[in-house]
């Protein structure tokens, strides 16, 4: 019965397709509205994350290879923006210019990364054979769930690290209703369109599915450097944190606090503690890591730096570990090998592919004069490097080479 509701839901579109339209556009236009009690500097916000959107979608065309794809994925991107925006209006009194553009930076985090996912799988799924409206059921029945707990688990740290600190709480309650308006946007208006939107048939990348096979090679052949990995890693996330916690010891909270807040969500999901804590582990590396990097640079890294970055971060990580989790289900993938290249070849290309479209995207707001926006776009952009690499190559060549012999191994006997 897994997945059922998925394809239920898209009989049901495309057997109502026009009365679901129009009551939608209502619900739709009716959320938007809010956008007009706005004040006039919050108007001001739109058009630099309306450039970042339009950055991404022309990178998307070479990318996806379809022009298409890219269309829809700008349409939609501006609906929920927009959508944001009216819910903002509609039930926040006080808003600063900053909390704002910031807030507005992490729906675009989240945004890029939903439709991202969803239309990647939507075109794999074409790629194997499939006709359009069963790839879209495919894809929402797959990405639904790590989606939705994204999207939760960075509301809920922005709303954590709110509470104590209540600098952040009109940035929270725009990360809130943006990841609100994405998930209306991505289930409902996302497979409405693709049942009269068809998009162009194009082959899949194979190429990307095991991008990793020469280090775990490599691992093979030179025993000692998996563990010497391992070591340098944690070295590596202990000397980035006591750096930041010593220069920033503020810095180093709001990273915990919205740590705990994910993990305690992600432990409701998965119930595996090993899984949560080596996602909450990956997570806290890349951004200590990339914070550490640019404080000698900005000594006074403001703490809205590494939150707009670490909501990305802990994104990607559950798209990955949702795949891993899944595999273990199935008695086909039954070595730590396998189930790494089931993720790989199921969110492996579109976690690299997020990665490059927002920092594209972010690189618009470089050029504005607010030295904590240019300081979380820079951080933000090193954090996504960080993370794909550490997701796509190192993870899976090093959890292959330290598990994976071992439970052949067992298997064997």
């Amino acid at each position: 019965m897994y997945g059922n509701w998925a394809f239920n839901w898209v009989q049901i579109l495309a057997h109502n397709w026009s009365a679901l339209g129009w009551r939608m556009a209502l619900v739709t236009l009716l959320m938007a509205v809010g956008a007009f009690w706005l004040p006039h500097a919050a108007w001001q916000v739109l058009p630099w994350l309306l450039g970042g959107t339009v950055v991404m979608a022309v990178l998307m065309v070479p990318l996806f290879d379809t022009r298409r794809t890219a269309l829809l994925m700008l349409g939609l991107s501006g609906l929920i923006l927009l959508v944001t925006f009216g819910l903002v209006g509609w039930l926040v009194e006080t808003l600063s210019f900053r909390g704002l553009l910031l807030g507005g930076m992490v729906v675009l985090t989240m945004l890029t990364s939903n439709l991202v996912h969803v239309l990647g799988t939507v075109l794999r799924e074409m790629a194997r054979g499939q006709f359009q409206h069963d790839a879209v059921a495919e894809a929402l029945r797959h990405n639904a769930t790590p989606v939705v707990l994204a999207n939760l688990t960075t509301s809920l740290g922005f709303v954590v690290a709110a509470l104590f600190q209540p600098v952040l709480a009109d940035m929270a309650w725009v990360v809130v209703l943006g990841a609100l308006a994405s998930l209306w946007v991505s289930l409902t208006w996302l497979p409405w369109l693709l049942l009269r939107w068809f998009l162009e048939f194009r082959v899949g990348h194979t190429t990307d599915r095991h991008g990793y096979a020469r280090l775990v090679s490599w691992f093979r052949r030179h025993p000692a450097m998996p563990y010497l990995t391992a070591v340098f890693g944690l070295m590596l996330l202990a000397l980035a944190a006591g750096w930041v916690l010593w220069h920033q010891p503020r810095l180093a909270l709001s990273v915990l606090l919205m740590l705990a807040g994910t993990g305690v969500l992600l432990w409701l999901a998965w119930r595996d503690g090993r899984l949560v804590l080596l996602a909450l582990f990956l997570d806290a590396l890349v951004v200590m890591v990339a914070a550490a990097l640019v404080l000698p640079w900005w000594p006074q890294l403001s703490p809205l730096a590494l939150l707009v970055p670490l909501g990305l971060v802990i994104d990607d990580a559950i798209h990955f570990f949702t795949r891993y989790a899944r595999a273990r289900q199935i008695e086909l993938f039954d070595t730590v090998e396998l189930r790494m290249r089931f993720a790989l070849g199921s969110v492996g290309r579109t976690i690299w592919m997020t990665s490059l479209l927002l920092m594209a995207g972010l690189s618009v707001l470089l050029w504005h004069d607010d030295a904590a926006i240019r300081q979380a776009v820079v951080v933000t952009d090193i954090a996504m490097v960080l993370a794909t690499f550490v997701l796509v190559v190192w993870l899976p060549a090093l959890a292959v080479r330290l598990v994976g012999k071992e439970r052949l191994g067992k298997l064997n006997d």
